[in-house]
């Protein structure tokens, strides 16, 4: 490397790690600005070397950049032209070649485009860049399967997928994905059982399948999968009782179940499970009376126990429950609901 292609390189760095420490700052603008220079730069060296696939890596990557500071500013067109600069580069360089650098970045890159189409309300479109996006990491997948991230990555695009499919009808293919997902997410804990960041992706994963099911009615199957859910996220709480994110987790896992429970038409037991996560939305107040959004999911929390004590027909709890809801905070609006006097 000659030192004018050093100097260009060094000038490169500088301008991304200033593009993205505004972006870290808000300044999208001008965060995109360096970014811009970045891919000139990179676009510059890729076609004095076009066999160079570092060059064409490092443009790929400089064009995804530009591309999440106009996503971010809700510019989805602009930014969909950018990602699909990007992705363009990276299908050449996978048909040079398969290799996991190649396919991270294709996947990446269709995941890119899926979020923009998303973004612009092109659904049908983004559920197709996710499937491509997802097709490369099980190929990743199939080429390292010890790699536990990859087996992550292809769970949160499960997911992704799901929740898509869900959104336009197609219920039954999304509970497939939603089944994918915690199937991937298990072997993921099972291989790594200390790490509470994998317990807990488990423990959501069920929980997502849970929510699915009960929305389609299989409330039986539902009820297993929010179990499993709350039985997991108990575990990870006490087993990380100074971490607050856990008990966080636990307490939407026991209103999950809770709501489960009632559309189940097992209201007395619903009860205990509201009002477990109340109890600890009530901790977290206590011990941090002046955080509005504890403050927040506590009210969220009155208002769904005093939905529930309507449906239980005890009245006057339910308006207790409303009251402290109205009380808890004067920044966040509580649920409504309504009581009938009647009978």
């Amino acid at each position: 490397m000659d030192q004018a292609t050093r100097t260009q390189i060094e000038l490169a760095v500088s301008q991304l790690k200033m593009g993205h420490q505004l972006q870290a700052l808000g300044q999208h603008d001008v965060a995109r600005d360096a970014f811009m220079k970045v891919v000139s730069t990179f676009q510059k060296l890729a076609t004095s070397e076009p066999s160079n696939v570092i060059w064409q890596h490092q443009l790929a990557s400089s064009y995804d950049n530009v591309g999440n500071t106009l996503l971010t500013t809700g510019r989805y067109q602009e930014a969909l032209a950018s990602y699909e600069s990007g992705l363009a580069i990276r299908e050449k360089i996978s048909g040079i070649g398969i290799n996991g650098e190649a396919l991270q970045g294709l996947s990446d890159s269709y995941h890119n485009v899926g979020n923009a189409l998303l973004g612009a309300g092109q659904v049908a479109d983004a559920l197709t860049a996710y499937q491509k996006a997802v097709r490369a990491i099980e190929t990743l997948i199939s080429l390292e399967p010890l790699n536990l991230d990859f087996q992550q990555s292809a769970a949160s695009s499960y997911e992704r997928i799901g929740g898509l499919l869900f959104r336009i009808g197609k219920r039954e293919e999304a509970l497939s994905m939603f089944e994918k997902l915690v199937d991937t997410t298990k072997r993921v804990a099972h291989a790594d059982p200390n790490s509470p960041d994998r317990q807990h992706n488990l423990g959501a994963s069920y929980g997502r399948l849970g929510e699915a099911l009960a929305s389609v009615g299989r409330h039986q199957e539902a009820l297993s999968a929010l179990k499993s859910s709350l039985e997991i996220c108990a575990k990870v709480s006490e087993a990380n009782p100074r971490d607050n994110r856990w008990k966080h987790t636990l307490a939407a896992a026991y209103s999950r179940f809770g709501s489960a429970l009632q559309r189940a038409e097992q209201g007395g037991e619903a009860l205990k499970y509201f009002e477990k996560s109340l109890s600890i939305f009530e901790s977290f107040a206590r011990t941090d009376p002046n955080n509005i959004k504890v403050q927040s999911d506590m009210a969220m929390c009155l208002g769904q126990l005093a939905e529930h004590l309507v449906m239980l027909l005890r009245k006057s709890e339910a308006i207790d429950a409303y009251k402290k809801s109205c009380s808890s905070t004067k920044d966040w609006p509580p649920p409504k609901f309504t009581i009938n006097n009647d009978g």
